[in-house]
């Protein structure tokens, strides 16, 4: 079921989007967390049977035509993913393009992330992804993707849906 919503271009209304998308079509137990208190911390904390992570939203326009790709990740934010996975947590990035792509990359390459690759090294650098309209088969690949414990190991291209 895609996402009727309106998207607008200011940066936290296009996440506050994504945060319904994900919500309404991810079969995750997610808590939205809002937190001044601690820097960097993710957006969402999931719960599930297999174990618990975090999710980080961002959104982007598009991608770049020529260039590096920027999704706006502050130090603090690939700090805190380093820091986690460096502990044996588990943590995301979703990152939607526009209204057409999803895209789940591990919190582990948060710090390469921040330092802009390229449109092609940053969708090969993805677990897994998506372009087009999202079906109910699609977000069940994601959820297994997220909830596999693949997130800390060196490959999970097997289950990249897009690639």
């Amino acid at each position: 079921m895609p996402f009727s919503g309106r998207l607008v271009c200011d940066l936290n209304m296009s996440e506050a989007s994504l945060w319904a998308l994900i919500k309404t079509n991810l079969a995750l137990k997610m808590y939205r967390v809002e937190s001044r208190i601690t820097a960097g911390i993710p957006d969402i904390h999931y719960v599930t049977p297999e174990g618990s992570g975090w999710i980080e939203l961002k959104y982007i326009k598009n991608f770049p035509i020529k260039g590096k790709t920027q999704i706006g990740l502050r130090k603090a934010q690939f700090i805190w993913h380093r820091t986690y996975a460096l502990h044996g947590g588990k943590s995301w990035i979703i990152l939607r393009i526009g209204r057409n792509g999803l895209l789940l990359l591990r919190g582990k390459d948060a710090e390469t992330i921040n330092k802009m690759p390229s449109t092609k090294d940053f969708i090969e650098m993805a677990s897994w992804s998506h372009f087009g309209n999202m079906r109910l088969e699609n977000w069940s690949n994601l959820k297994e993707e997220i909830t596999s414990g693949k997130e800390n190991r060196e490959d999970s291209s097997d289950s990249r849906e897009g690639k």
